[in-house]
């Protein structure tokens, strides 16, 4: 039952980082706040892009261990 339980966990986690992870790539323009300077919003735009292929690489990670988890 806990095997399960952490297979369910680790696929829901990372659905939803992987789906963060592309929405925010998808609004990136939109996070970053248009009344701060050009430079501070090409630097706040790189810090979301990294963070959201963070998202995504965990993302990832969760799945690929749910799916270890499942088949043992």
């Amino acid at each position: 039952m806990a095997a399960t339980l952490d297979t369910i966990m680790c696929l829901l986690f990372g659905v939803f980082l992987l789906l963060l992870g592309w929405w925010g790539r998808r609004h990136l323009v939109d996070l970053v706040p248009s009344s701060l300077p050009d430079d501070e919003q090409d630097h706040r735009a790189q810090v979301l892009w990294r963070g959201t292929w963070a998202a995504q690489v965990v993302g990832a990670s969760f799945l690929v261990v749910a799916l270890l988890v499942w088949t043992r």
